[in-house]
């Protein structure tokens, strides 16, 4: 009876995942987040800035990732109102939109979201 428990419980788990998403999207870029099936996006977390070093680095000048803690709770309000309730919805990561958390860094949008 346990295994039988542990088998659904297991099953269920992995379900949900399917349904989440995190995604980084560097600056100067864009990407469209999506859910299947007719569900739409419930946006749970988003953050315009740098909090990791190895995030959206390549190719850029020495220093410009360096880890600044750049962090606006403000980002995940907004991205909200972009895109939940969509069942896609496309994502710039760009100064333009999010103002410049951390000037003289290189920036990535960072979004953890649930299809429901």
């Amino acid at each position: 009876m346990k295994l039988f428990c542990f088998v659904g419980c297991l099953v269920v788990l992995v379900v949900i995942g399917a349904d989440a998403g995190t995604e980084f999207i560097c600056e100067f870029s864009s990407k469209t987040l999506s859910c299947p099936n007719g569900k739409s996006l419930d946006i749970k977390f988003a953050n315009f800035g740098r909090i990791g070093h190895h995030v959206c680095s390549r190719g850029y000048r020495s220093g410009a990732d360096r880890i600044n803690n750049c962090y606006d709770e403000s980002h995940t309000d907004l991205v909200g109102m972009l895109c939940n309730g969509q069942s896609t919805c496309l994502l710039p990561a760009s100064n333009e939109v999010f103002g410049d958390t951390c000037p003289g860094v290189l920036k990535y949008l960072q979004v953890k979201y649930h299809c429901v």
